[in-house]
């Protein structure tokens, strides 16, 4: 199903692209470009700017590129001995969007409440570990296991906010939205063909690789934030 998703995505993206490009090469130079830095808090951090165009009188059309990163997140049970990580995380996240602004007109420039239809897509790469001590009658071992995780997100909000002008050349754009998401995840979980252990003087648990696909799941979706932005 992961295909479908992705070859469906490709096709939307491609035609909103060419509409976008030919309606922006018609319309007056104008732009917002917005650093996201409360972006790079969440779950997945990312690293990303909005760039916002005015393709009409009342209407704007927005992308947003970002770089997924990580750094190590670690989780240590003292009792059991159990340490849970997340490490290595890279990958990219893509948004498009288009804004109408029923008050806004030419005399005044890309500001006042708009509404706002999006389009995500997120994919992400990166290793889980988890090392446990696993006890028996007469033994006690170690075992680690180590995968790698692709997740993929397709997701649609629709926004509301509303965008001021600070001054001539800044901007200061509130939001919040509602929507769905499909997330796909695959990983190379290790399986236990091979595995060995060392009665009482303790051992590793050695697992091999093997990819694994958990399908799609879908959830509600929200997305809200507050960002500055500047004229160019």
């Amino acid at each position: 199903m992961d295909k479908y998703y992705s070859r469906a995505a490709l096709i939307l993206w491609i035609s909103l692209l060419m509409s976008i490009s030919s309606l922006i090469g018609q319309s007056r130079r104008e732009s917002i470009l917005k650093p996201d830095f409360l972006s790079m808090m969440n779950y997945t951090p990312t690293f990303q700017a909005r760039v916002e165009h005015r393709i009409a009188a009342k209407s704007s059309v927005q992308f947003t590129p970002g770089i997924c990163y990580g750094v190590l997140y670690r989780i240590f049970d003292a009792d059991t001995y159990e340490e849970y990580t997340l490490r290595n995380l890279i990958g990219f996240n893509t948004r498009l969007e288009y804004r109408y602004y029923p008050s806004d007109s030419s005399a005044c420039s890309l500001k006042g409440l708009y509404v706002a239809p999006e389009l995500l897509y997120r994919s992400v790469w990166y290793q889980e570990g988890k090392y446990f001590l696993v006890h028996g009658p007469n033994f006690t071992y170690q075992r680690l296991l180590e995968y790698t995780v692709n997740r993929r997100v397709y997701a649609y909000h629709v926004k509301i906010g509303y965008q001021e002008r600070l001054s001539p050349g800044m901007y200061i754009d509130f939001f919040a939205g509602l929507g769905r998401r499909i997330i796909s995840i695959k990983n190379n979980r290790k399986v236990p063909d091979g595995a060995t252990h060392i009665s009482d003087a303790g051992g590793i648990d050695l697992e091999f690789y093997q990819w694994d696909d958990y399908g799609t799941k879908t959830r509600v979706s929200f997305t809200a934030s507050v960002i500055l932005g500047f004229l160019f």
